[in-house]
């Protein structure tokens, strides 16, 4: 595609202070097999530019002592990404990988509203309450705290019920019961009556 630019979310220190920055992306120098991909594919191309539309928001948005965690946050996003190389199915990967950073962009930034908040009490651990904000984004999405822990859980696919993941947390809603997981440490939790 010559001459082709596309906007990659691609976290680097600006030179100026704490703010992240944006570098496009020479598709005619694109060398590794996402980037590739990347380029090649309008669908891909289009999920590229919303993440990278969403960061420019949040950056007008994000206070200055939040950018630290947003940045790492990007750079694990874009390293996962990346590593959509080794899937069996590569387009697939990295569809879910834009679809899942724009879900937790869109909260981030306050784009969409939680549709129900729950406070669970969790049996056997030492911070009985989680609470979640649960959107509805595609995939669907919940803003986690529970103890110190704070960050945004995905949706995906479940025999039964809805599975949320994130970061070392886990959070499985199905029947009637909930089960919460904390660094390997599974939780029974129960919402109010």
């Amino acid at each position: 595609m010559t001459g082709k630019l596309l906007t990659l979310v691609t976290v680097a220190l600006a030179a100026s202070g704490p703010a992240a920055a944006q570098t496009a992306l020479d598709c005619d120098r694109a060398t590794t097999t996402v980037e590739q991909r990347i380029c090649d594919d309008g669908g891909l191309t289009r999920l590229d530019r919303r993440v990278a539309e969403l960061w420019s928001k949040g950056l007008a948005t994000w206070q200055p002592e939040r950018m630290e965690k947003q940045n790492e946050a990007a750079r694990r996003w874009a390293a996962g990404r990346d590593a959509c190389d080794q899937a069996e199915r590569v387009k697939a990967c990295i569809e879910s990988s834009y679809e899942r950073r724009i879900s937790e962009l869109r909260i981030q930034i306050g784009e969409v509203s939680a549709d129900r908040i729950v406070d669970f009490t969790c049996t056997s651990s030492s911070e009985p309450t989680l609470s979640a904000a649960f959107y509805p984004t595609e995939p669907a999405a919940a803003m986690v705290w529970w103890g110190t822990f704070e960050g945004i859980l995905v949706a995906t696919p479940a025999s039964s019920g809805v599975r949320y993941i994130g970061e070392g947390v886990e959070l499985w809603e199905r029947r009637n019961e909930t089960r919460a997981t904390l660094g390997g440490v599974q939780f029974t939790c129960k919402a109010p009556a």
